[in-house]
């Protein structure tokens, strides 16, 4: 009696980086049986694909193929890359550190708002709340932030010198840029002189 058995093959999986997802589908197949492979991404990553000595051998996070030979599979995955999109509303800009077109999963970005000559900082809208400034925002999707920004206001306090010498308007609460006019109304017997600060 000739004894003949079926070859077995072994299909080895590795993950790179080692916590760049799971893998499933590992194991011993008979020859010719059905391997299906599965890799799933850990948060913040994506699968790029299957390699075998270095060779990219799919693209497929689920990969199929008919067991030939013992295998070493690596599934290949790399941190998701996020924008961060920066608006503003009134006068100033928003310095980011680091300054890039992408953020890589995790990655910590300090925003800091700077008003214009004139106006002052008021609060984050977006996917960035507050009013703490300079603030850090932490890039685990696409993000978009608006700093808000108001104009400065002053107050113009009159005062009559001396004070029965006449009567005195345009005083009160003025945003920066605001043009002021202030006019004095003269008592009889006095004379207006001038205005001083």
């Amino acid at each position: 009696t000739a004894n003949f058995a079926i070859n077995q093959y072994v299909v080895v999986v590795s993950s790179n980086p080692q916590n760049g997802g799971t893998l499933s589908g590992g194991g011993t197949y008979s020859h010719g049986e059905t391997v299906t492979l599965n890799a799933t991404p850990s948060e913040g990553y994506e699968f790029l694909n299957w390699t075998e000595g270095g060779v990219e051998v799919s693209t497929d996070a689920n990969y199929s193929f008919n067991a030939t030979a013992d295998r070493l599979l690596t599934a290949n995955f790399a941190l998701k890359s996020y924008t961060l999109e920066t608006q503003v509303s009134g006068e100033g800009s928003i310095q980011r550190t680091p300054d890039k077109a992408l953020y890589t999963h995790g990655e910590i970005v300090e925003l800091t708002a700077v008003p214009d000559n004139g106006w002052g900082f008021v609060g984050w809208r977006g996917d960035l709340e507050g009013s703490e400034n300079p603030t850090e925002i932490n890039m685990n999707g696409d993000k978009s932030v608006t700093a808000t920004f108001a104009r400065n206001q002053y107050t113009v306090n009159l005062v009559v010198e001396p004070q029965e010498g006449g009567t005195v308007g345009g005083g009160g609460v003025y945003s920066f840029g605001d043009e002021a006019t202030v006019t004095a109304q003269v008592s009889d017997c006095y004379l207006f002189t001038g205005w001083y600060e």
